[in-house]
């Protein structure tokens, strides 16, 4: 059974929507013009925040917690938005894009071009950097690539890879920095269950804390992938979703043949919504 962390972020599919000569970065905004809720077309004109530099900067200012004004003044109005329902929202923001070098090999550069921000409830709850590859020939242009999301329910699994993979993306989010990059498509996607049961677990030492385990059993017909999947990736990082939404990116240490595998959690309103979308591909599968 693997066991192991979660995550808030979305899929974030890659499609290019303008090129960036790096030398003209600069758009006017107006930083009092509100976000529509519930819209998930362009808020407002695409921003270019200057002052960002390197991703530490963005890592020391883009807090958990910190409300939406905050997030404005921070990054500046986002050029657009996406209304999940539940009091919930990704933004997506451009900045202005500098180097990428932890994963810097190969035939491309790599940029930061942008940050694509999660909101439950007025407050951020996750961020991931959106990063771009250009070949080194064409080094002085940048392909600004905007966020997607798949609207799929659907439970999906992803090979993580140490190296770019093609039309894949690199996946740094606040939660799983440097994690690696996963293609375009799923490595096998799972669009019912057959079980889904929760733990609770509370550890009494110190301040006390609890913990949440999700477990999780797919049908007879989805288990044999599972089982493919596992056997033929020992080692590897597997990055699970749900629907958009990270859940974990465990190690591969033995193949899952018998369809079961298990996700713990530490944050309660994050296993609350986990719960409920895959209780929701359970009702589904019935």
């Amino acid at each position: 059974m693997m066991a192991v962390g979660s995550e808030f972020m979305r899929r974030i599919p890659v499609t290019i929507c303008a090129v960036f000569i790096l030398s003209i970065l600069v758009i006017a905004c107006d930083r009092k013009s509100k976000v529509p809720a519930g819209s998930s077309k362009r808020a407002t004109s695409q921003e270019l925040h200057n002052a960002i530099s390197n991703k530490d900067e963005l890592r020391r200012i883009l807090i958990r917690g910190m409300p939406t004004n905050e997030i404005i003044v921070a990054l500046g109005q986002p050029g657009w938005v996406q209304d999940l329902g539940t009091g919930k929202q990704l933004w997506h923001h451009s900045l202005r894009p500098f180097a990428e070098n932890d994963f810097a090999q190969g035939d491309n550069d790599y940029f930061v071009t942008g940050v694509t921000v999660g909101i439950t409830n007025g407050h951020l709850a996750d961020w991931g950097f959106v990063t771009t590859g250009v070949p080194k020939s064409r080094k002085e242009n940048i392909l600004y690539q905007a966020n997607t999301l798949l609207d799929s329910a659907d439970l999906k699994f992803f090979v993580v890879s140490n190296k770019p993979v093609p039309d894949g993306r690199l996946i740094d989010t606040d939660r799983f920095p440097k994690l690696g990059f996963i293609g375009g498509s799923p490595t096998v996607r799972i669009r019912r269950l057959k079980e889904l049961t929760l733990k609770e677990q509370v550890f009494s030492e110190g301040q006390g804390r609890t913990n949440w385990s999700l477990s999780i059993v797919l049908n007879s017909e989805d288990a044999p992938q599972l089982e493919a999947l596992t056997e033929t990736n020992i080692s590897m990082k597997v990055l699970i979703m749900i629907g958009n939404e990270f859940i974990s990116a465990p190690v591969i240490t033995v193949p899952v043949s018998t369809g079961r595998f298990g996700v713990d959690f530490e944050d309660r309103s994050l296993m609350e919504s986990i719960k409920k979308q895959l209780a929701e591909l359970q009702r589904q599968s019935q």
